[in-house]
């Protein structure tokens, strides 16, 4: 029997009810004697939410094809990773304990509504009614982000060198990355997979960065920084930055730090909102070009 249920290491994002159906041309018995345990297993080691469970074990008629006999269904809840993860421990369980497949599929049911579900589209409009009553509530004559000391060009220059920099981090962890986890390919595709569209993509390259860099830089640090100091507001900014994220893996929480300190302090050494923004929509425009191709880093 295969073992290596372990309960994730970081998990923030909320688990949502899934369904991991197979067939299989052994009799129900054999199945039993062979899943059951696997299952046990992997309940006694499950993080949040239903742990898994068989649903259903019944003998069916060539229901999947070469001559299916028996047909498993594990009903379980868990996020993007976990389903990816527990879906091949189980059919790597079954080929382990001799079993045949004879096919294999997973069902998701829609969540019912949860703050930590929120998905980058969805924290859109969220995300604009706070930029919106900033606008608002900034009276200060004296503080205008958008007219940079250094010059547009200055601006956007430091802009691109600082997106630059976070591309190569970026590249740079993901091989470091896939050195240690096993899942890391796995994890940026389905992270990415809403940049495959061209909505999604307009979101990340063009609404993300002006949202995020006038909430987290140009707003939120610029008060903070006045309150608790500039070294006190980079950390919180960043934290935030991170969970408005919601990473599901200690990649994605190392990215997302990463990214966070950087814009953060060339936030803290130009005061220019346009180099943020503009260091921000290249790093979305690098992820959102390699979803397009080859499905590299996630958008921030």
């Amino acid at each position: 029997m295969i073992s290596g249920f372990r309960k994730p290491l970081f998990h923030v994002s909320g688990p949502t009810p899934r369904t991991l159906e197979y067939t299989f041309a052994d009799d129900t018995q054999t199945v039993r004697e062979v899943i059951q345990p696997v299952v046990a297993e992997a309940a006694a080691n499950h993080g949040r939410g239903t742990p898994p469970a068989i649903a259903t074990l019944e003998t069916v008629s060539d229901a999947g094809g070469c001559q299916a006999k028996t047909r498993l269904e594990i009903e379980l809840e868990t996020g993007r990773i976990g389903l990816s993860r527990q879906f091949a421990h189980f059919a790597e369980a079954a080929r382990a304990g001799g079993l045949h497949t004879c096919s294999h599929a997973h069902h998701t049911e829609p969540p019912a509504f949860n703050p930590a579900n929120l998905s980058f589209g969805g924290f859109i409009p969220v995300a604009a009614a706070l930029l919106l009553l900033m606008l608002v509530w900034t009276k200060r004559p004296d503080w205008r982000p958008w007219q940079p000391g250094i010059g547009t060009t200055g601006a956007l220059r430091w802009g691109a060198a600082v997106g630059v920099l976070c591309i190569a981090c970026g590249v740079g962890l993901s091989w470091l990355a896939s050195l240690v986890f096993d899942d890391v390919g796995e994890l940026v595709q389905q992270r990415n997979a809403g940049l495959a569209t061209s909505f999604g993509a307009a979101l990340a390259i063009f609404s993300a960065p002006i949202v995020e860099e006038f909430a987290f830089r140009a707003w939120f640090m610029t008060h903070a920084s006045r309150a608790i100091g500039a070294v006190a507001a980079l950390v919180v900014s960043t934290l935030a930055f991170i969970m408005i994220h919601l990473p599901d893996h200690a990649v994605e929480y190392l990215w997302f730090a990463l990214v966070g300190i950087i814009l953060g302090l060339l936030w803290l050494r130009t005061r220019s909102l346009l180099a943020c923004i503009t260091a921000h929509a290249m790093i979305n425009l690098w992820a959102v070009a390699m979803t397009w191709l080859i499905g590299l880093p996630q958008a921030t």
